[in-house]
């Protein structure tokens, strides 16, 4: 059991932005593994979209596979995040479209938890209902040196999201060297998937740049 001290000598809310805030992101990657499901292993061109105001983001979210010449997703996300001293929370709900596959629609609920400490360790769980039904929980850890690099690692645990029982199903990590110009910020980084169900899911190295804007 946690337990979580507040002091009650300063301000520990963080109060959200309160303006209007817009970001968007593109990025090519190597392959597209929700889950570490190895859905296309063939590059995808991904970008997003977020809409931010008052702890509450509005993401738009697609991703294109390049070898098929077409649409493989479309997503929009509803979050709201707040700041509570070192710990960051998050929550929201998700809506995808996917195309060209029996699924056709899905939705998701979720809830993330972060820890402003050394190594930055997260717990995400995802709950996917409709077609698929199951919760996904992820333990990462991630960090960003002062020079120009940033490392990142997880274990993924799948409770019969799309299987019919529940475990560690695999690893996955990153090294990312982050570089920036002004508002611009340009990502390559080598990614990995290390399975540990290898009925269902696959090893995999592949290698992404994503710009931030």
């Amino acid at each position: 059991m946690y337990y979580l001290y507040l002091p009650q000598h300063r301000k520990c809310l963080t109060p959200p932005p309160q303006k209007i805030e817009v970001a968007s992101s593109v990025g090519i990657y190597g392959g597209y593994f929700p889950s570490g499901f190895p859905v296309i292993d063939s590059p995808v061109i991904q970008g997003e979209t977020n809409i931010s105001y008052r702890g509450f983001t509005l993401t738009l979210w697609g991703s294109y596979d390049i070898e098929r010449n077409r649409a493989n997703e479309w997503d929009a996300i509803v979050d709201y995040s707040r700041k509570v001293g070192k710990l960051n929370l998050s929550t929201g709900y998700g809506y995808f479209v996917i195309p060209h596959t029996d699924v056709d629609k899905l939705n998701n609920v979720y809830g993330r938890v972060s820890f402003d400490v050394p190594l930055n360790p997260s717990v995400k769980w995802e709950y996917l209902f409709n077609d698929g039904s199951g919760h996904v929980f992820t333990f990462g850890v991630e960090h960003e040196f002062d020079v120009p690099i940033k490392l990142s690692a997880a274990a993924v645990y799948n409770h019969e999201m799309f299987l019919d029982d529940s475990e560690f199903t695999h690893l996955k990590g990153s090294i990312g060297v982050p570089l920036r110009k002004g508002k611009l910020k340009v990502t390559p980084s080598i990614n990995g998937i290390k399975a540990l169900d290898h009925q269902n899911f696959e090893d995999q190295l592949f290698f992404s740049v994503r710009f931030d804007f």
